[in-house]
């Protein structure tokens, strides 16, 4: 039974659905919905079939995997007739001998178990259901027959292994098409209007079952997790991992509104798996450096914290401690000002020119001047452009450092007094040495770590960044900062990505903590002074940071180790690169700020950033994106996510990642029949992508007439999905005028071949659209 204390509301919405409904019959798909494989991608599975067949040796993973891919696709053609195929039929299709296409096909069912899982909260509401006198069945689109599933997936699970079990390779029919729906309601005598179906197919288990009336629950993240594992495999080659853990977490709550899902779910599915490699790393190096105390910097500590901390107790760890520390590159910078130097006014005050964001107010408010400048000048102005600008006559710049040094025994005092604060602070957090601390933080240069050395006069035991640029090293005489991912290390400009656009996570990892922007003493304790933090980040960054912590705890739960580094890459470039547009909508909803302590608070990502990229076109925005890393720099904060907003296909697009995408190209197709308000087609091509496109043109009112296929022109009669396949010159002669082709490779030949059949019958009204 579910247990209600866990964190499984979409699991307690289906059984609350059912009882407010009554409904009496519920279907579930099989495969990631009950069954969830660990890989990252279904047919990355064949790849571990080489290793147990002696027959393929020479083999790689890949290259079975594209041989076995093609069989299968060799078989459903020979097999077009009927609407799915059985698993023999695949390995027939094979350029082996028997024994060799049976050792396959045996080794493949014995992968198949080695690498799934059974969703245990799934089977908690069957089980309910059951205890309630619920009908429960299970129904698959798959080429594996009933035994096959349930002696390979169900043998340890009494419960799915008594459940009727209805599999289209054994009908012929498909949930895609919805006839296998069809036939199991009048065979079973169930009633539409009383059924409900579960499953995590858009088009098989949602769209096909919903428009013969059927109720239906998408049993899927928000994100597009096929997309999203795609590109990372194959754009970005990221290593075989377990999607199994990545998809479970992010299903284990259904937020308030969907932005809330998305939160979770870009913790959960997308950098949930990166945290934990990262943290799974800082116990490790904490290890190796001897230290005792792990020290996360605020404001990344918010989520940083909690991670580490849980990570520990999952790994049943009481020997490090860890705490968040409240410092910033503001609070730390006043107290490692080294007075006894020569013109350390004017080095501050260059340093701070640095800093994007601080402003004239700032400059006034910190070095205690008088507000009589702000009556000139507008206070807003960044400091880092003041050069060549006077004020009655004199350089801004030489009026500061007047002004400035009008108040140096004011300014030695707070330096001095903010030392000593930062001390007793940083011994008020932990009490051992600070040669025994992990120092945490996001990223990316180090000044802070390195400040914290020169105030302590005192080497961390390590200084740990999530990434590091190059800029890192610069403190490299004092100060060693080890980075999970390095200028030495990454493989797409991970780092410099990170560093050009710290917006596109950065508003997720702070929560609502302002940044730390000084000391004070209070009632004998030093508490750290904070900036107003974002209220409005609140709610979506608890989301994301639940997320985060539910990939870890399901990772653990399956005994799933933490990923490899080039794979943790391969997903954050895919995140930075190519978001989809659900994942950069949230960031619409995000605000950021500066931990300078600088005033005031930006969108993420706003209309005005949209209008900017528009007026570039997307093609040279993309063109500038790659050639220039600091292109419209504060400006636009993350481009690729804008652009995503814009037309969320277009980077993979470009990229040619799309060209073999039945989903990608469906979707344009309904779009374009829609637009043209086409309510009858007849589809030329009987393939794989008919069968793909036929529950949404369905779904959208549009009927199918006819389907056309040069095959048919063999006397042997050819059925596809219930319809019979006809020559292009039949189905001109019977009236088709507008003409679907679903081919892509052959879509210019196609197209020419009906307008020469056309035009042999003196016909001028017919029409076509293809992808």
């Amino acid at each position: 039974m579910l247990n209600n204390e866990e964190v499984m509301t979409l699991y307690h919405r289906i059984l609350e659905r059912i009882d407010d409904k009554r409904l009496d019959i519920i279907t579930l798909d099989v495969f990631d919905t009950i069954v969830f494989r660990h890989v990252n991608y279904p047919t990355a599975l064949f790849e571990k079939v080489v290793s147990e067949v002696p027959a393929l040796n020479g083999f790689s993973g890949e290259d079975y995997r594209v041989l076995r891919e093609q069989a299968e696709r060799a078989a459903r053609e020979q097999a077009s007739h009927k609407e799915d195929i059985v698993f023999e039929e695949i390995f027939q299709c094979m350029p082996f001998d028997t024994v060799t296409k049976q050792t396959l096909l045996d080794a493949e069912l014995l992968a198949e178990k080695n690498h799934a899982m059974v969703n245990e909260s799934m089977v908690a509401v069957i089980d309910t259901l059951l205890a309630k006198g619920v009908s429960v069945a299970l129904i698959s689109d798959m080429y594996l027959s009933e035994q096959q599933i349930k002696d390979t997936f169900f043998f340890n699970w009494p419960t799915l292994y008594k459940l009727p079990l209805f599999v289209s390779s054994e009908f012929g029919k498909t949930k895609h098409s919805g006839s296998l729906f069809r036939l199991l309601a009048k065979t079973q005598a169930w009633s539409f209007s009383r059924w409900l179906h579960i499953g995590d197919n858009e088009k098989a288990d949602v769209s096909s079952p919903h428009a013969m009336g059927i109720q239906t629950l998408y049993f899927h993240p928000a994100l597009d997790t096929q997309r999203i594992t795609a590109i990372e495999s194959q754009h970005f080659l990221a290593d075989t991992h377990s999607s199994a853990t990545r998809l479970l977490a992010s299903l284990q709550q259904d937020g308030n509104t969907q932005v809330e899902q998305v939160a979770f779910e870009i913790g959960a599915f997308v950098w949930g798996p990166v945290f934990d490699a990262f943290t799974d790393w800082i116990i490790k190096q904490s290890d190796a450096s001897g230290c005792k105390h792990i020290l996360c910097l605020m404001r990344e500590g918010y989520l940083f914290t909690p991670l580490v901390k849980r990570k520990l107790e999952l790994q049943g760890r009481k020997d490090i401690k860890v705490s968040a520390f409240y410092v910033s590159r503001k609070s730390a910078f006043w107290p490692g000002i080294d007075t006894s130097q020569p013109q350390w006014l004017e080095n501050v005050m260059d340093t701070l020119m640095l800093y994007r964001g601080y402003t004239l107010k700032n400059f006034i408010r910190d070095f205690h001047l008088s507000d009589e400048l702000l009556s000139l000048l507008n206070g807003d102005l960044e400091l880092k452009n003041i050069e060549n600008l006077f004020v009655e006559g004199e350089a801004l710049y030489a009026r500061l450092v007047r002004e400035a040094k009008v108040h140096t025994t004011q300014l030695e005092h707070k330096i001095e007094t903010q030392r000593r604060l930062l001390k007793t602070y940083l011994k008020q957090v932990t009490s051992a040495k600070y040669s025994e601390c992990a120092v945490i933080d996001f990223g990316n240069g180090g000044t802070i770590q390195h400040n914290l050395e020169v105030i302590l006069g005192e080497s961390a035991g390590a200084n740990l960044l999530f990434y590091a640029s190059i800029r890192a090293y610069r403190f490299v005489e004092k100060t060693l900062c080890r980075a999970f991912i390095s200028p030495g290390t990454e493989r797409f400009h991970v780092s410099k990505k990170l560093a050009r656009s710290p917006e596109c996570i950065e508003a997720l990892l702070l929560g609502d903590k302002g940044s730390t922007l000084s000391y004070k003493q209070n009632n004998g304790n030093v508490e750290p002074v904070l900036a107003k933090g974002i209220t409005a980040n609140k709610e979506l960054c608890e989301k994301f940071l639940s997320g985060c912590l539910s990939f870890a705890e399901n990772a653990f739960k399956h005994g799933k180790p933490a990923l490899e580094a080039a794979t943790v890459q391969a997903i954050v470039a895919r995140y930075i690169l190519m978001p989809t547009d659900l994942e950069a909508s949230l960031f619409t909803q995000l605000y950021h700020q500066d931990n300078f302590g600088t005033d005031g608070e930006y969108t993420v990502i706003d209309e005005g950033q949209k209008q900017l990229i528009n007026q570039y076109g997307l093609e040279k925005s993309l063109f500038k994106l790659t050639g220039d890393k600091d292109w419209e720099l504060g400006n636009v904060h993350w481009p690729s996510g804008v652009i995503a907003l814009i037309d969320n296909d277009f980077i993979p697009r470009s990229l040619g990642l799309l060209d073999a995408d039945n989903h990608y190209h469906v979707q344009i197709l309904i779009k374009k029949l829609l637009n043209l308000k086409w309510h009858t087609v007849s589809v030329y091509g009987a393939g794989e992508f008919f069968r793909d496109i036929l529950p949404l043109l369905k779904s959208n009112g549009i009927t199918v007439e006819r389907v056309i296929d040069r095959r048919a022109q063999s006397d042997e009669s050819i059925s596809v999905a219930g319809y019979r396949v006809t020559t292009i010159e039949d189905a001109l002669y019977q009236g088709s005028r507008h003409i679907l082709i679903t081919s892509y490779a052959f879509r210019e030949e196609i197209a020419n071949r009906i307008m020469h059949a056309a035009a042999e019958q003196k016909l001028d009204n017919v029409q076509m659209i293809s992808v």
